[in-house]
């Protein structure tokens, strides 16, 4: 089992700057075979902005990116739920950085069956 956790710098959608074409998420398909994005496995249609001008007020705008990724690759845990934390500010405050991704795990007694390898997002 194991997890990738951080920013990842590129955003899930888009290239922030050209070439626009390949997508610079393709790579993790590639590099990190086997693992899935953890974001659109449990919350799809949701974008999970973790870079957002028009939430943060510190942000130059206007950028939206999902920089920040949970990548799994697990037999015996399965991702349960995922969310975007540190989106409100606190006294007026608001993180000059993104937001963050906070998942929770829930573990598989005995693993569960392999997968094809090819990732969900």
């Amino acid at each position: 089992d194991a997890l990738l956790v951080g920013d990842f710098n590129f955003d899930s959608e888009r290239n922030f700057r050209p070439p626009h074409d390949p997508l610079e998420n393709s790579a993790l398909h590639t590099h990190l075979s086997g693992f899935d994005d953890v974001w659109p496995l449990l919350r799809p249609g949701e974008r999970g902005l973790t870079f957002d001008s028009e939430e943060n007020p510190y942000v130059r705008g206007p950028e939206q990116m999902r920089y920040d990724r949970v990548m799994a690759r697990l037999a015996s845990w399965e991702p349960a739920e995922i969310e975007l934390v540190g989106s409100a500010g606190a006294d007026g405050l608001v993180d000059l950085d993104r937001h963050e991704l906070s998942d929770v795990l829930r573990y598989l007694p005995g693993g569960r069956a392999p997968r094809d390898g090819a990732g969900a997002g």
